[in-house]
C-alpha cells in the first residue's frame, strides 16, 4: 500500500469490501507486537506477489508484476543491503548511496579470456555494462578483420548512455566505465607494469581524468540538490583497435551548456565553480592586475534572494566549509598545464572571466531626450575596468551596449535602445564569452587525447554523460544553447515523453537519451514504441545506465520521481 515516507510498504490484508472499493490492512503500532487496522481505498494498494521478495532476483524484467509498487520495493530491498545496482534487461539502474563502498569500486585485474561480469551469473554493475560493450566491440572487430574481403562488416562501435536526475552519480558512473575500459585494454596487452603499450593505455586514462578538474570547474555548479552538478553534457569516444582491444586515443564533444547560469542563479545555487575558485585562489599580484573583488560584490554572483558563495555542510550542528575553493583553483591550474595550456594562456582565461563578472556590474538608465539609455554614473569605474580587461579603447564597450546598429542599403545607422534592451545585450555578451571560453577548453582537451592518425581497425565505445534533470514546480522551456531546447517535465508527467515524436527527440537530444529517462518517468512504459523507434535510429549498439538518488528512501517523497 502507498506510504508517505516509504512510498510503498507491505501490509497484511485483513478484509476486503468489494462493494465500497476498500480494503482493511493490519498496520504495526507502537505497542510491542501490536497492530492497528486501517481501511484504505483499493486504488491505493497493489497485490503482493512472491517474486517481489525473491532475493535471487536482480533483474526487474523477471518480476511477474511490472507495476510501480514492486519495482520500487525491489530497488529498496536491494539498496538497503548495499546492492545499489539492478538490471532492467540490458539496462543498469544505479542508486547513489552517497557513501563509498570499496567492494563496488575495485576493478578485478583478470586475463581477457575471463568474463567476470557474465549475465545471470554475477550481480549487476556499471562495470558489466562496460564489459559487454568492450567484448561485443572486440567480437565485431575480429569478425570484420577475418571477413574483410567479403565486405560483410559488423558495426563495432558501441555507446553507453548515462542519464538520471541531478546528484544521482552520473559523472562518477562515467568515470568507472572509463577506468574499467582502461583496465581491459591493459589486460589485453598482458600488463605487468613494464609493457610500453599498456603503459601508454594507462597514460591515456590519466590524461582523460586530468581533464576533469578544469571541465568540472568551468562546466559544473552547485545546485539545490547537488554540490557538483554538471551543467553540460559530454560525449567521450574511447578509440580502440577493435581487433586487439588496445586503447589508441579519445575524442570529446560537449553540448547543452547552461549559459543562463552565468548571469542568474536560483536561491541556494552558485554560478560555475571557476568564478569562486578564481576569486578565492588568485595570488595578490593577479588580484591586483585583474581588479578582483569579493564574490558578493559581483551582480552575476549575487542576484538571487538567497545567494550562495561557499559550499558548506553541517557537522555536529556546526556549519563547516565543504569545498576549499582556493585549493580547487590550484588543481585547475595544474590540470590546465597537463593539457598544454601554459601560464600565459591561463592568465588570458582569468582575464576573460573577470571581464564577464565586471560587465555584470554595469547598469543603465534611460535618457531624458530620447528612448535610448546610458551607463549610470556610479558604474563608470566598472566600464573602465571592463574596457581594460577586454583590451578595448576607453568608452567602446559602453557605446556598443547602448546602441544597436541597423544596416540599410549598405549604410549603417546607430539606433539608441532602452535600458532593458541594453541589459539583455550585456547578458548575451557575457554568456557568449563564457561559452567561447568553455569551447576553447574542450578543444584543448580533445587535442590532448586524440590519436595521431586513424586506422581501418579503429572503433569506439562512446560514453554519453547527459547533465542531470531536475523537477520544477512549474513546467518550463529553458534554452541552453543555439541548437537544443530541453523540456523539463514534472514528476506527475508519467510517461508523457511518449507524446513527443521520435524524430523530434532525436533532433533535440542528438542521442538516445530519452530511453533511460523513460525508465525514470515511467518504468512500465520503458519499452514503448517510441523508445523502440529511437533505438533503430542509433548507428551503434547502446547500453544504458540509469542513475537514481539514494535519498529516495531517506526523504519524504510520494512518488518515485
Amino acid at each position: 500500500m502507498k506510504d508517505e515516507v516509504e512510498v510503498y510498504v507491505c501490509r497484511e490484508l485483513v478484509t476486503q469490501d468489494t462493494q465500497n472499493g476498500t480494503v482493511t490492512v493490519a498496520v504495526p503500532n507502537d505497542q510491542e507486537h501490536g497492530e492497528t487496522h486501517l481501511t484504505v481505498e483499493v486504488s491505493a494498494t497493489k497485490p503482493f506477489d512472491g517474486s517481489h521478495d525473491d532475493e535471487r532476483i536482480n533483474n526487474l524484467a523477471l518480476l511477474s508484476d511490472m507495476s510501480e509498487a514492486p519495482l520500487i520495493g525491489v530497488l529498496r530491498r536491494r539498496f538497503l543491503v548495499r546492492q545499489v545496482y539492478t538490471y532492467v534487461s540490458d539496462i543498469v539502474i544505479a542508486i547513489n548511496p552517497y557513501r563509498f563502498y570499496s567492494e563496488l569500486t575495485t576493478i578485478p585485474h583478470l586475463p581477457l579470456t575471463t568474463k567476470p561480469y557474465a549475465r545471470n551469473t554475477t550481480q549487476p554493475h556499471t562495470f558489466a555494462v562496460a564489459d559487454r560493450s568492450f567484448r561485443q566491440m572486440l567480437q565485431a572487430g575480429q569478425y570484420n578483420s577475418n571477413s574483410s574481403s567479403s565486405g560483410d562488416n559488423h558495426n563495432a562501435n558501441h555507446s553507453v548512455v548515462v542519464s538520471g536526475e541531478s546528484g544521482a552519480g552520473k559523472t562518477e558512473a562515467c568515470k568507472y566505465v572509463m577506468r574499467y575500459l582502461a583496465v581491459l585494454s591493459q589486460n589485453a596487452q598482458g600488463f605487468d607494469g613494464t609493457n610500453s603499450v599498456a603503459q601508454a593505455t594507462r597514460s591515456l586514462e590519466d590524461r582523460v581524468l586530468d581533464c576533469n578538474p578544469f571541465l568540472e570547474a568551468f562546466g559544473n555548479a552547485k545546485t539545490a540538490r547537488n554540490d557538483n552538478s554538471s551543467r553540460f553534457g559530454k560525449f567521450i569516444r574511447i578509440i580502440f583497435n577493435s581487433t586487439t582491444g588496445v586503447i589508441r586515443g579519445a575524442t570529446m564533444d560537449r553540448y547543452l551548456l547552461e549559459k543562463s547560469r552565468v548571469v542568474a542563479q536560483s536561491n541556494g545555487d552558485r554560478s560555475y565553480h571557476i568564478f569562486y575558485f578564481l576569486l578565492a585562489g588568485a595570488s595578490d599580484e593577479l588580484r591586483q592586475k585583474l581588479h578582483m573583488k569579493r564574490p558578493e560584490d559581483y551582480q552575476y554572483l549575487n542576484n538571487a534572494a538567497q545567494p550562495c558563495f561557499t559550499i558548506t555542510s553541517t557537522v555536529d550542528g556546526q556549519e563547516v566549509v565543504k569545498v576549499d575553493d582556493a585549493k580547487e583553483f590550484r588543481d585547475v591550474c595544474d590540470a590546465l598545464g597537463h593539457v598544454g595550456i601554459d601560464e600565459g594562456v591561463q592568465y588570458e582565461l582569468w582575464r576573460v572571466l573577470m571581464a564577464i563578472l565586471t560587465i555584470g556590474n554595469i547598469e543603465f538608465t534611460a535618457n531624458a531626450e530620447d528612448e535610448g539609455c546610458h551607463v549610470k554614473e556610479s558604474c563608470t569605474e566598472m566600464v573602465t575596468i571592463a574596457d581594460s580587461l577586454l583590451g578595448l579603447e576607453a568608452g567602446s564597450l559602453a557605446a556598443e551596449l547602448t546602441v544597436h546598429t541597423i544596416e540599410v542599403n549598405g549604410a549603417e545607422y546607430p539606433t539608441p535602445i532602452p535600458p532593458h534592451a541594453a541589459k539583455g545585450t550585456r547578458d548575451a555578451l557575457a554568456k557568449k564569452m563564457f561559452e567561447n571560453t568553455f569551447t576553447f577548453l574542450v578543444n584543448a582537451a580533445k587535442n590532448s587525447l586524440k590519436p595521431e592518425e586513424t586506422e581501418s581497425t579503429d572503433a569506439f565505445i562512446g560514453i554519453l554523460d547527459i547533465f542531470g534533470f531536475e523537477i520544477f514546480t512549474i513546467n518550463r522551456y529553458v534554452l541552453f544553447d543555439d541548437e537544443v531546447t530541453v523540456v523539463h517535465l514534472r514528476s506527475s508527467s508519467g510517461g508523457d515523453f511518449n507524446h513527443f515524436s521520435p524524430n523530434l527527440i532525436v533532433l533535440l537530444c542528438r542521442f538516445v537519451v530519452c530511453i533511460p529517462l523513460l525508465f525514470l518517468f515511467s518504468l512500465r512504459t520503458a519499452l514503448s514504441s517510441c523508445a523502440s523507434t529511437l533505438l533503430t535510429k542509433c548507428s551503434s549498439h547502446c547500453l544504458m545506465t540509469t542513475c537514481l538518488s539514494g535519498k529516495l528512501w531517506t526523504t519524504k517523497k510520494k512518488a518515485l520521481m
